[in-house]
């Protein structure tokens, strides 16, 4: 029978490969779930509390506040996704009406089939980037039995989601042909001898793709700054203008298509396009000053002020931690793929993942701005992971092949790796505790407790809003570690009559420590033993907390007007632990010390008055006197 160049018999044998290499990874991630809880991630407890809003008819709602860049919110619950995007949550809120019912395990669903598509995806990346069905079959094994991506996958947060989204974004611009429509040094020519054109139906689907990865997660709009950088390059030498340019028409207008009802959503919830205030991230000197109040009010001067040389070296500091964390979850494919990827005989083929790969750690690492190994890079991996991967997994069967000299060497080298791969998945499986964060929250043990308090919750204060709304249910806002006057300022805006925190935050936090000495939290019930203990105090009233204040304040002035000047400052003292930011309160404080000679404490106190409010005229005068 005579060869054809048909080429449909060789894709429907890799289809049906992919189909199966799917059902084996999704086996290999529902024994995890099986055998383990999942992994229950801050940014996922978030994902999976407005699922059970949107499954629940509730709209995009959450119960919980967790972070103040745009201030204190006017009520709980309050629109959800002024920082997350929304796609996660709403595939997860599919799998609950599906489950039936609220279940951790339901809502990871999302997350596993993804992880389990990527493993096909792997395959189908690899067959068509390197053309070897062994390389391709050896990456999806590398993929499907990593414990690291098994474990990202079973879990309600946006790991694979927005991975499987980011992968197949990239792949769209790799087939749509922008890099082929026009190289750095001319244009590719088609068949006939024309100048090939950027393919239509690919480009609209890479704008759409990209738009999706942007809703799982807005840094998915990397995959858009990638066609954006490639075009642009491109662009310069291309010899047919017109289609360059309705190539990028095609692009952007599928991306906003997806993208712009979801900026309408944000306009009509929070009067701005952008859920969280544009740029107030890029302020940040620490990743705990979005805990802060003072987050809503940092400027590029705040930023500005810090060492910016210790900033820079500590971002390259960065970098190399983002790249060995990419070591640690792709092991030994990391030098692989950089060798398969240097020797690909068409490697500007592989640019839309390069360069992907080149603005994930740039950006993470040197535009955003605290220095910090970021959540934002743990999320973009996977993504990376899959080229890393498939290209990885070329190399090694390239350099078996050049090692044994013989074409036979990487089905050996296989034979031998991939069973060792199983083993030491089920390894994994079968000696790990069978827990993850979800049994590890102290709020899950102390669930029973708080729920048995004398005076129900209504709104908690907490240091672990995520964990403490996903195992009770309650209205929480988290703790804001710009000090004890600004707990209570959340406190008293929300309504809330309960602070709850553990005894890691209590011994850590100096800011949150403080609260043990403002008489306004009133020591209610402990829980646990240890750093995971967890603490309840009942926040007094604010009517009732200024009542007494008045009171303390008034009979420390009757104690001053006395002669009694340090009598004066313990009653003024006690005023003030219950008003710890009422600047005349300090003022009267700090004229009680002045007047009883205790001149060190005086001036400290009158400092404090003034940074309080600047024009109290007792904070002034005591600070002009010391500058004599």
């Amino acid at each position: 029978m005579p060869r054809t160049n048909d080429p449909r018999p060789e894709r429907a044998r890799d289809l049906r490969l992919a189909l199966w290499i799917f059902l084996g990874a999704l086996g290999a991630r529902i024994a995890y779930l099986v055998l383990k809880a999942p992994l229950l991630t801050a940014d996922g407890s978030y994902y999976y509390a407005v699922a059970r809003n949107l499954a629940d008819g509730r709209g995009f709602t959450v119960a919980y506040v967790w972070h103040y860049l745009a201030g204190i919110p006017a009520r709980l619950p309050t629109p959800s996704n002024d920082y997350w995007m929304p796609l996660t949550s709403i595939l997860e809120a599919g799998a609950l009406k599906l489950g039936g019912g609220a279940s951790l395990v339901a809502a990871s669903m999302p997350g596993l089939v993804a992880g389990a598509a990527l493993a096909a995806f792997v395959f189908w990346l690899t067959r068509e980037l390197f053309g070897s069905t062994r390389a391709a079959l050896l990456a999806a094994a590398m993929w499907g039995l990593s414990a690291h991506l098994v474990a990202l996958s079973a879990s309600p947060d946006c790991f694979m989601i927005a991975a499987l989204l980011t992968s197949l974004g990239l792949y769209a611009i790799h087939r749509a042909g922008i890099v082929r429509a026009g190289t750095w040094s001319r244009p590719a020519l088609g068949a006939s001898g024309a100048a090939a054109l950027p393919h239509r139906g690919w480009t609209i689907a890479a704008g759409a793709l990209a738009g999706l990865a942007y809703l799982a997660r807005s840094d998915g709009a990397l995959v858009a700054a990638t066609f954006a950088l490639l075009w642009t390059v491109t662009n310069r030498r291309c010899k047919v203008k017109d289609a360059s340019w309705r190539a990028l028409a095609w692009y952007v207008g599928a991306f906003l298509v997806v993208a712009a009802p979801w900026w309408l959503r944000n306009w009509m919830a929070f009067g701005r396009p952008l859920g969280a205030p544009a740029g107030k991230t890029a302020f940040l000197a620490t990743y705990n000053d979005i805990f802060q109040l003072r987050a809503s009010a940092l400027t590029l001067q705040d930023y500005l002020a810090l060492n910016q040389t210790v900033q820079g070296l500590m971002k390259g500091y960065v970098a190399w931690r983002e790249v060995r964390l990419l070591a640690v979850m792709c092991g030994l494919a990391l030098p692989f793929a950089a060798w398969a990827a240097l020797r690909h005989p068409r490697r500007r083929l592989l640019s839309p993942w390069l360069a992907y790969s080149a603005l994930a750690i740039g950006v993470t690492a040197f535009i955003f701005p605290y220095p910090a190994l970021k959540g934002a890079f743990w999320h973009l991996a996977p993504g990376l992971c899959v080229f890393i991967l498939a290209a990885g997994a070329a190399g090694v069967m390239q350099a078996s092949e050049r090692l044994w000299h013989t074409n036979r060497a990487p089905a050996r080298f296989a034979a031998v790796t991939l069973p060792a791969a199983a083993v030491g998945l089920l390894a994994w499986y079968a000696f790990t505790p069978a827990h993850s964060d979800v049994d590890r929250s102290p709020y899950r043990r102390a669930a029973g407790g708080i729920a048995s308090l004398r005076e129900p919750v209504r709104v908690a204060v907490t240091d672990d809003a995520w964990s403490l709304h996903c195992f009770t249910g309650l209205r929480c806002a988290q703790v804001p570690t710009d000090g004890v006057g600004a707990v209570l300022r959340v406190a008293d805006a929300l309504g809330a009559n309960y602070l709850l925190v553990r005894e890691r935050t209590l011994r850590n936090i100096a800011a949150v420590a403080a609260v043990q000495r403002c008489r306004r939290f009133e020591p209610a019930a402990r829980w646990g033993t240890g750093s995971d203990a967890v603490y309840a105090y009942r926040v007094v009233p604010f009517a009732r907390a200024e009542a007494i204040a008045k009171s303390r304040n008034a009979r420390g002035m009757a104690l001053a007007a006395a002669g009694r000047f340090d009598d004066a400052v313990a009653a003024f003292e006690a005023a003030a632990s219950y008003k710890p930011d009422f600047a005349p309160i300090i003022a009267n404080i700090a004229l009680a010390c002045w007047q009883a000679g205790r001149r060190q404490e005086a001036y400290l106190r009158a400092a404090q008055a003034a940074a309080l409010d600047p024009e109290n005229p007792t904070a002034k005068r005591i600070l002009k006197e010391r500058g004599r």
